[in-house]
């Protein structure tokens, strides 16, 4: 339910920026392929908890030119109790014609260790 707030919050900040469309994705769609338009924003929504130390960043190697970071990795808490568990979210802006990777992964930020990934393939047309 709390995920479901926050990515509709996501998409309407987005929208009143003057984003033609939202693309949101969950874990669910790891692997997947997206086609935006020129003008159209990706939304990340990944479950995580920032209170572990593990946070979900970015890696590889992203093409800023045709994806175009807005937010990356904040976090909302899903209750309010110490240690709760919450949502991570990245936001993009689809800004030139083009094809890029996204890749994620949960980790503590000092260790080598990767809980767990997150790709998606995204071209703009």
């Amino acid at each position: 339910m709390k995920q479901t707030v926050v990515g509709a919050l996501l998409c309407s900040a987005l929208a009143l920026a003057g984003c033609a469309g939202v693309t949101t994705l969950h874990e669910a769609d790891n692997g997947r392929s997206v086609a935006l338009n020129v003008g159209d924003a990706l939304v990340v929504l990944l479950h995580g908890n920032a209170s572990t130390g593990y946070v979900w960043l970015r890696t590889g190697t992203l093409d800023v030119a045709t994806l175009s970071p807005a937010s990356e990795g904040t976090y909302q808490s899903d209750g309010t109790a110490p240690g709760s568990p919450g949502t991570f979210a990245f936001r993009y802006l689809a800004t030139a014609p083009g094809r890029t990777t996204l890749d994620l992964v949960y980790k503590r930020p000092w260790e080598s260790e990767i809980l767990s990934a997150f790709s998606v393939s995204v071209v703009v047309h």
